[in-house]
């Protein structure tokens, strides 16, 4: 079989799209993927067997690579492949297109290799109690995230009750992400995640590959790795609980909590709504905002507003009630401007921002940038976090 481009042709499966329903499992929910938990759960409240059975069920399908050739003659193009998924409608599900080297790896295969490199990591007999206690799918199926963890891998922090270090996995099929590995922190409380490393120093030095190895030659690399104590610090649950309690006494002044919490995210909305910084105050945008715009922004704004005004509440005005208010967001795919496939990457810039927070001589500061964000997210939102009523959802 053959799959047969022109110019005309596009890949049916976007995915990313800002408002994209997330196929998140809930940990420790028995309820169907992509339905609301009415509370956060322990992960193991429920039989692990639960929650791995949804993941096989909608991550676990028959995936392919097939020559591409041209539509209107049918001539084959040298150097490519289509990655090939189940029909849908009567229609190919067509992926992506890639080089002649690119190694495709199944959803599957990326699970078995997060397995060994889990065992790996904290043997086996930890091994024999890991459970799959989230993940993430966005509609298109083109790329997906598995948590692992075990009852092992819990540990108390003082004063905000039990968190556990989870392994993550991710693959892709559409090429918006490489094979992955990253480890990170769940704070069962309120089912908050942070990725506590950007990298890990696993598997060659690396913790991602673009598709360049097989699974033989991914599973061969993991036999000849040899796992050293500084790789296994990098799980130690005392570094996480250190730095979690350490930053509790760092002071965020409470004018500074919502652009904050932007720093932290990276978000940026258009100088339509204000000015672009601090230092431009006087000067305004001329192109006012349409009403979509209004809409997307304000309900993030409005978003943000809440959250921090909650954590404000609950945990005071510190470094440590603004990280959970940003890892609130970063957990969430149903959040408004937020989609399954944003999780990894906004709980990466969490991990990222509690290790620098960490550093010696290191205090909290917000970027005369951060602030007019700030600003003109506070202006998308009718003012102060609250909807102008002609830009409420119906």
């Amino acid at each position: 079989m053959s799959i047969l481009l022109s110019n005309e042709t596009r890949s049916p499966l976007p995915g990313g799209a800002v408002g994209e329903r997330s196929l998140r499992a809930i940990p420790g929910s028995s309820e169907p993927a992509g339905q609301a938990s009415s509370a956060p759960r322990d992960p193991f409240l429920t039989p692990p067997i639960d929650r791995f059975r949804k993941l096989r069920e909608a991550a676990f399908f028959p995936v392919r690579r097939e020559p591409v050739c041209l539509a209107k003659n049918g001539q084959p193009v040298p150097g490519y492949r289509a990655i090939v998924g189940p029909e849908e409608n009567g229609k190919e599900r067509i992926f992506s297109v890639v080089s002649e080297g690119y190694r495709l790896l199944l959803n599957e295969q990326v699970v078995e290799i997060g397995r060994r490199l889990f065992a790996k990591l904290h043997g086996d007999a930890t091994a024999r109690d890991m459970v799959v206690f989230d993940w993430g799918m966005p509609e298109s199926r083109a790329s997906f995230h598995a948590d692992f963890t075990a009852p092992h891998l819990y540990f108390e922090v003082s004063g905000d009750g039990h968190w556990g270090r989870f392994l993550r996995v991710k693959n892709s099929y559409n090429k918006s992400c490489q094979v992955r590995f990253s480890i990170g922190a769940h704070r069962f409380h309120c089912g908050n995640n942070l990725l506590v490393e950007a990298s890990y120093p696993i598997v060659g030095g690396r913790i991602q590959d673009a598709h360049s190895r097989t699974m033989e030659e991914w599973i061969r690399d993991l036999d000849e790795q040899v796992i050293t104590q500084e790789d296994v610090r990098r799980f130690d649950a005392e570094r996480i609980r250190t730095q979690l309690a350490r930053i509790r006494s760092v002071p965020v002044p409470g004018d500074d909590f919502l652009a904050g919490l932007v720093g932290i995210l990276g978000i940026a909305p258009p100088a339509s709504f204000g000015p672009s910084s601090s230092e431009d105050r006087p000067r305004r945008a001329t192109r006012r905002p349409s009403p979509g715009q209004w809409r997307y922004w304000g309900d993030l704004g409005g978003h943000l507003e809440r959250l921090a005004q909650q954590y404000r509440a609950s945990q005071g005005d510190n470094a440590f009630a603004l990280l959970n208010a940003a890892t609130d967001y970063a957990s969430d795919g149903n959040a408004p401007g937020m989609h399954v496939e944003r999780l990894s990457g906004l709980q990466a810039r969490c991990g990222a921002w509690l290790q620098e927070l960490d550093r010696p001589g290191t205090r909290f500061e917000v970027s005369a940038d951060d602030r007019a964000a700030a600003e003109r997210l506070q202006t998308a939102a009718g003012g102060r976090g609250h909807f102008s009523s002609r830009f409420e959802r119906s």
